[in-house]
Formats: structure tokens, sequence, C-alpha cells
């Protein structure tokens, strides 16, 4: 049973790390295409 949950952590901050990712890049492309154009 531990090992369930604990695959469910890990996978769930993984998820988390890639959504903060995402979000981060596009935060940082957007604001860089901003001072570009």
């Amino acid at each position: 049973m531990s090992i369930l949950i604990g695959r469910s952590l890990i996978i769930g901050a993984t998820l988390l790390a890639l959504t903060l990712v995402a979000g981060w890049s596009l935060w940082l492309g957007r604001t860089v295409w901003r001072h570009l154009v």
C-alpha cells in the first residue's frame, strides 16, 4: 500500500513541477517576446 502512495506522490510532484515549469517558461517567453517586439 505504501508503494502505491509513494508512487502517486511522485507522480503528483512530477505533474506539479511540469506545470510550474511550463507556466514559467510561457510567462518568460511572453515577456521576452514583448521586449523583442
